[in-house]
């Protein structure tokens, strides 16, 4: 039988949710009989390598980020690319991957088009109304007129394109199995001299980029409250990249701070669940989060959690014992449930390893790669 070629059009391969998804679910699915090449749209290509381990194609563009709006010349060169390709999908992921496949569709209507809906549009315009309105307006004409299937990360995202027609929903999984079950405490003290944590020391780690959205101010006052008024001594590490970075800085040193917080940029997947390994809790304080990936890779490292209740991370959470909500924004909220945990530490240590295996079995890569492949079978009749 003769395999489905079908093109991955992204942004970048940087170190995000989106991008992380993909580099770990095509081989997944090749095994279903389907080809894939990978169109990246801008400069971001850290992860390039790692997919192209698979025997993955990856062409580039290479664009800067200035470039990003010249629609039209970025275009003439991504047609140009794969003019010749005959492909049977085009597989759009993010705002800028679902514009040129939703435009090249229109050119090639032989070729399927599919949208990945990631994140909201609706729910955050009047927060952001000028940048939103621009994409608001593309995604609602192009994808009811030209794309042929929409597919959400979660049901928080589906039900933010309400107004849309036909949005199906297929969770995100997680290639679990390159995650280490567990770490022993000389590797993990090991760890935590690295990151210069001392004995004693109470280690919280917020994986994800640095965005307004993210929370970071939340958790540097809630930080203070701990310091303050439970007198727990804590190091705080952030892992991420984003322009939000030098803010976060900044509000650190405001708050005398420096010596309990380590801001890093990203770093490998691998080194990245060492950390979160070594840690005694993650904290994701975000003020909307469409899913979550990082909330299920912590709990399937059977590590405890904190999550802000916004409908991305209720959705992961709320079917394991594993995490704490609280209410987004709110610092004294977050400061007294990281208080809980502290105080109670063994109990929720013992709680999220029993329920580790129950978050691998739900959110595994092979799950998400059986309904994927479903879904382009469905396309091809």
């Amino acid at each position: 039988m003769k395999n489905k070629r079908i093109l991955v059009v992204i942004d970048s391969l940087g170190y995000g949710g989106a991008e992380r998804l993909v580099v770990s679910l095509l081989p997944y699915i090749e095994k279903y009989n389907y080809k894939f090449d990978v169109m990246v749209l801008f400069s971001d290509l850290s992860l390039k390598p790692e997919i192209e381990l698979s025997g993955i194609n990856v062409i580039t563009l290479n664009q800067d980020y200035a470039d990003r709006w010249s629609v039209l010349r970025l275009f003439y060169y991504f047609r140009a690319a794969v003019v010749d390709k005959k492909y049977d999908i085009i597989w759009g992921h993010l705002f800028f991957g679902n514009l040129y496949s939703g435009l090249y569709g229109i050119f090639c209507k032989s070729t399927k088009v599919i949208w990945t809906l990631h994140s909201p549009c609706y729910g955050v315009l009047n927060q952001k109304k000028f940048y939103h309105k621009p994409r608001q307006l593309f995604e609602k004409f192009f994808g009811n007129l030209f794309v042929d299937y929409k597919v959400a990360v979660s049901v928080a995202v589906a039900d933010d394109y309400r107004r849309w027609r036909d949005i199906d929903v297929i969770y995100n999984g997680i290639d679990f199995s390159h995650f280490p079950v567990s770490l022993g405490e000389l590797k993990k003290a090991k760890i935590r001299k690295e990151y210069n944590v001392d004995t004693g020391e109470f280690m919280i780690v917020t994986p994800g980029r640095y965005s307004p959205e993210k929370g970071h101010m939340t958790m540097i006052d809630a930080i203070k409250i701990l310091e303050e008024k439970y007198k727990i001594r804590v190091t705080w590490i952030v892992i991420g990249n984003g322009v939000f970075k030098s803010n976060v800085h900044n509000a650190i040193i405001s708050s005398k701070l420096k010596s309990k917080v380590l801001l890093l940029d990203a770093i490998s997947h691998a080194n990245l669940l060492d950390l979160i390994n070594s840690s005694d809790i993650a904290v994701i304080p975000s003020i909307r989060e469409p899913f979550g990936i990082v909330a299920v890779e912590v709990m399937g490292l059977g590590i405890p959690i904190i999550v802000s209740r916004v409908d991305g991370l209720i959705e992961v959470t709320k079917e394991f014992k594993c995490a704490l909500t609280t209410l987004p924004g709110d610092p004294d909220d977050l400061a007294s449930a990281i208080f809980n945990i502290h105080s109670r530490l063994g109990y929720y240590k013992d709680v999220c390893a029993d329920n580790m295996n129950s978050v691998r079995n739900y959110f595994d890569i092979s799950v998400c790669a059986s309904n994927w492949a479903q879904k382009f079978s469905d396309v091809g009749q």
